[in-house]
């Protein structure tokens, strides 16, 4: 929504409010891309700067006819989003986004939340056993997680645990961040890599072979 010549009310991608930001600078430049055949192109483009006026941290945003054309501003170039949510289904795009909607404000309500993207998966992956840590280890013994992330799940479950209840633990920014590369990797394996494969082997045309 824009509201005025240069300021335009949107979330912001840092602080996660609704808040008018204020055009700094657009830029009109050139983007280059491959095609599926492998040739180089090029396609006009446009970069735009923005500022929050509520924590004041900046957003890049670059638009052409590869970059949602039919937007105002295109797509967010910066901050760069670990999880492309449009991939996801719904139930689990909206658990994450709740999760980072908060991630800036309360350490705590992102905790809990992080924790209810795990009872998410679990929903889609047909594995809710009623139990987070049960239905973890079916998730593992079923072979859809490694040890590895079954292990990082388990951490995403216990600081969830222990972030829902007042006095039992303290909560600081790596505790966060931790978190949050966890359920990166654990949404990529599940989700975005088998996802991107197939449209890659399509895009190729690669045939598996069974010998």
């Amino acid at each position: 929504m824009r509201l005025a010549a240069t300021q335009f009310l949107m979330s912001c991608r840092h602080c996660g409010d609704l808040a008018l930001h204020t055009l700094l600078l657009e830029h009109e430049f050139a983007v280059k891309y491959v095609d599926a055949e492998g040739y180089a192109m090029t396609e006009p483009a446009t970069y735009a700067v923005l500022t929050c006026e509520l924590c004041s941290e900046l957003s890049l945003y670059l638009k052409s006819n590869l970059h949602y054309p039919e937007s105002e501003l295109g797509e967010v170039a910066y901050p760069v989003v670990s999880v492309d949510t449009d991939s996801l289904p719904p139930s689990i795009a909206k658990a994450y986004n709740d999760a980072l909607s908060v991630k800036q404000k309360s350490k705590v309500a992102f905790l809990v939340l992080g924790r209810r993207v795990l009872e998410e998966v679990a929903r889609d992956q047909g594995v809710w056993r009623g139990n987070l840590a049960r239905s973890i280890e079916t998730l593992l013994s079923a072979g859809k997680l490694s040890p590895l992330l079954a292990d990082a799940s388990n951490l995403i479950r216990a600081f969830g645990n222990q972030a829902a209840h007042a006095g039992i633990g303290t909560f600081n920014e790596h505790h966060v961040d931790m978190a949050d590369q966890f359920l990166h990797l654990l949404i990529n394996y599940l989700y975005i890599a088998p996802a991107q494969l197939t449209m890659y082997k399509h895009l190729l045309d690669v045939q598996q072979d069974d010998a």
